[in-house]
């Protein structure tokens, strides 16, 4: 079996990892909270935000399975190397992100729907902004969460895995803090919000994804360090 082989049968195999927690209740019950957060928040990034957390479980879960299954040994049984699987189970994160982004997205686009015909005031202006922030912050996450994943194992790293979103509730607590008591006045903040309007979208995009791409790469090439270092 060649490389490329090997990497598709992994990637098919954490898929088959997380199918007994991918059942049609899971699915429906987090697809009725991001639609009913949509709804009642008249805006895209509440049930997007939601969706894309549920969706760094599922980038765990092959980890945990693994652990209580020894998949590890496994995996050097079968003549896998940790190389192949590194990339594989990045890729797989890379896999399931983009379906997870469109679903979410679907639904919350859904809920948006719902509440527009209900008289609610939505608002539309924002929504491929915050697709692309939410995206790029569930990258940046899962870099964070991978090299923690490989060098301890689930169970040790599952309360490191957490730090990037606490640090993103304590980013986002700063801002409401910012807003609330008027620490940066109005008119700063319109000069920094015209600043960044006032540069080229196609050049934001090009940034952010040279940005995301040196991210996982430098998330990938320490993942593989350290998961070359473990024993099984």
């Amino acid at each position: 079996m060649n490389k490329v082989n090997k990497i598709k049968s992994f990637i098919q195999l954490d898929f088959l990892t997380i199918k007994p927690y991918f059942t049609l209740k899971n699915v429906s019950i987090y697809a009725v909270i991001v639609l009913i957060l949509s709804m009642f928040s008249g805006n895209i990034a509440s049930g997007m935000g939601v969706g894309m957390m549920l969706g760094t479980m599922y980038i765990s879960y092959p980890f945990a399975v693994g652990e209580k299954s020894n998949m590890d040994a496994l995996y050097a049984v079968l003549s896998i190397s940790r190389k192949t699987a590194v990339l594989a189970r990045y890729l797989y994160s890379l896999i399931t992100n983009c379906f997870t982004i469109i679903f979410f997205y679907i639904i919350s686009a859904a809920g948006l729907l719902v509440s527009m015909m209900t008289g609610n005031e939505v608002d539309l202006r924002i929504s491929a902004a915050t697709v692309f922030i939410l995206a790029v912050l569930m990258a940046v996450v899962e870099a964070f969460q991978l090299p923690a994943f490989f060098k301890h194992g689930y169970s040790k790293a599952k309360f490191i895995s957490v730090v990037p979103f606490a640090i993103i509730a304590a980013g986002i607590f700063m801002i409401t803090v910012i807003e609330r008591f008027g620490l940066i006045d109005s008119a700063s903040e319109d000069n920094i919000i015209n600043f960044i309007m006032s540069i080229p979208h196609g050049y934001i995009i090009a940034a952010a994804c040279l940005l995301i791409f040196a991210v996982l790469y430098g998330s990938y090439r320490l993942s593989l360090k350290y998961y070359s270092k473990r024993e099984f």
